[in-house]
């Protein structure tokens, strides 16, 4: 998915195979809230390698680079898309192309070498025959690896490897239509999900949403989003909650319709690191769902990376921890609650919980440590 729509804040939405829609009403792959904004308001498609941006017969129109339209029009990396008040950057990170180089043509021999030498043309020929062979066998693939050496690759792709673990997750409120709904992520084969504290209970009252205290999981188990809905659905249940490290775990124990799990059945766990120095800033991507709305809203369609900085941890004093959080440059928001944060190998190394820095040189976002839901699963496979 090499085009992207980046928000104000900074979010990139992925545009897939199947497109992305943008507009008020709960069924887009981008919820606006916008006032100016209509239900179904645009629609960027792809065809072949292009991507090429629809009005949808808006109210108050879609504009590009501040021109609106009356057809649809191809985009470009640069474009700014504006619809209502909301403005949007599109991006285009080309993917990764191996570069052959061409065989040298072979000359065809002079005229002179036709008659009066025959033993010298045949000697040119085996000549050449065996520079060919050297170069097929030798330089030729030398060459090709450094082609794709030097090809600058998408440099979102690092991030793919995570998006079989990423877990919507959506926890009815009991007595209400509504549903706290968030992100997480897979962290056993067996259907442990760690999320955010708040996705599952209520963090005024410290007690479950439900009294059942489960939650839906949707996943993509193959990996592949492409703004259609979610493929798999389960049901899971908390099985240990800690407000004071603001995590959750969840057990997957059956099929959304209540059936038995199949005998294969098998999740791909994160990857996790948790080495990151705190001595120098590096790179750090959040990938969450959007989460907003009621719980027939929550179809878990659309992905968001949000791209910055590791600055350093902070303490927590009451965990007695020195590393008790993560500080990064990246806005987010409770929208953003259960969001995985990767390093830039693409390994999970926190989650975001809803905690805003205070940090007077940082308005972003803390973030906790992987490493502190070690005692939420422990023992567990």
């Amino acid at each position: 998915m090499p085009w992207f729509l980046i928000d104000p804040n900074g979010y990139r939405y992925p545009v897939g195979p199947s497109g992305l829609t943008l507009g008020r009403a709960a069924d887009n792959d981008v919820v606006l809230h916008d006032d100016l904004a209509s239900r179904h308001h645009a629609a960027i498609r792809l065809q072949d390698e292009l991507a090429w941006l629809f009005d949808r017969d808006s109210s108050n129109g879609t504009f590009l680079n501040e021109r609106r339209l009356t057809q649809a029009e191809q985009l470009t990396a640069g474009d700014q898309v504006r619809i209502g008040r909301t403005h949007f950057t599109v991006d285009y990170a080309p993917p990764p192309q191996v570069v052959v180089p061409a065989a040298p043509a072979v000359s065809e021999p002079a005229s002179d070498f036709a008659s009066p030498w025959p033993a010298i043309l045949v000697g040119a020929l085996i000549g050449i025959i065996g520079l060919l062979a050297v170069y097929v066998t030798v330089v030729r693939p030398l060459m090709q690896r450094s082609a794709v050496a030097a090809t600058p690759e998408n440099p979102y792709a690092v991030y793919n490897r995570a998006l079989a673990s990423i877990a919507f997750v959506l926890t009815p409120i009991d007595g209400t239509e509504s549903a706290a709904a968030g992100t997480g992520v897979v962290m056993t084969e067996g259907g442990r999900i760690l999320t955010a504290y708040s996705v599952v209970f209520d963090p005024n009252t410290q007690q479950p949403y439900n009294r059942k205290s489960q939650a839906l999981i949707g996943l993509n188990r193959s990996g592949v989003y492409d703004g259609r809905a979610l493929q798999d659905w389960y049901l899971a249940r908390v099985v240990r909650a800690d407000p004071q490290r603001d995590l959750a775990v969840l057990q997957i124990f059956a099929m959304q319709d209540d059936s038995p799990l199949p005998n294969s059945f098998r999740l791909t766990p994160a990857e996790r690191n948790t080495s990151l120095s705190g001595v120098e800033p590096s790179p750090l991507a959040v990938i969450s769902f959007m989460a907003s709305g009621t719980a027939e809203q929550h179809v878990g369609r659309a992905l968001t990376i949000g791209s910055g900085q590791f600055l350093g941890y902070l303490p927590d004093a009451t965990l007695n921890s020195p590393r008790g959080w993560m500080q990064s440059d990246i806005q987010l928001t409770l929208a953003n609650l259960g969001g995985l944060a990767l390093d830039e190998q693409g390994r999970l190394v926190g989650m975001y919980t809803g905690a805003r820095s205070g940090n007077a040189t940082s308005e972003g976002a803390l973030l906790r440590p992987i490493e502190l839901a070690n005692p939420l699963l422990a023992g567990v496979h």
